[in-house]
């Protein structure tokens, strides 16, 4: 069954530079899932350890690049925790936009990967969301 990615929308994004690099979290707004239980799901999406190859948005502005998958080496570490369960969300693409004030537009692709843990009938989904990044979580 398809995971409908459409349905997932971040209503908060809190971000810290940590010994591994930059940690996301993407809170999301609860959605239905067709599971045994229909209590809507709140969960959030969790991206730690992400290299920049720089500290300088201007420098990032207009470049993209592929990231290494679990378990290869400079992988991010993702999940996200649904019915009972952490998901892997396998981080594969980040691409940065030109800053604007005091945000720069990242572009995030990645796939959850539901058939890890299994979630009813669902198959694994790709998703790509663009986040306004706070400059601050970039220079640190």
């Amino acid at each position: 069954m398809r995971f409908r990615v459409e349905d997932l929308k971040i209503t908060e994004i809190r971000h810290k530079q940590s010994a591994f690099g930059l940690d996301l979290e993407l809170a999301l707004a609860p959605f239905q899932l067709k599971l045994e239980d229909d209590t809507p799901v709140e969960t959030r999406v969790s991206l730690d350890g992400i290299t920049l190859p720089s500290s300088d948005p201007g420098a990032l502005a207009g470049q993209g690049w592929d990231v290494p998958v679990n378990p290869a080496e400079g992988y991010v570490d993702g999940s996200v925790y649904i019915e009972h369960a952490h998901h892997p969300v396998d981080l594969h693409h980040i691409a940065v936009g030109a800053r604007t004030g005091d945000h720069v537009p990242v572009t995030l692709s990645m796939r959850m990967v539901f058939s890890f843990e299994g979630l009813g009938e669902y198959e694994d989904a790709d998703w790509q969301v663009t986040i306004d990044l706070p400059v601050a979580a970039i220079t640190g």
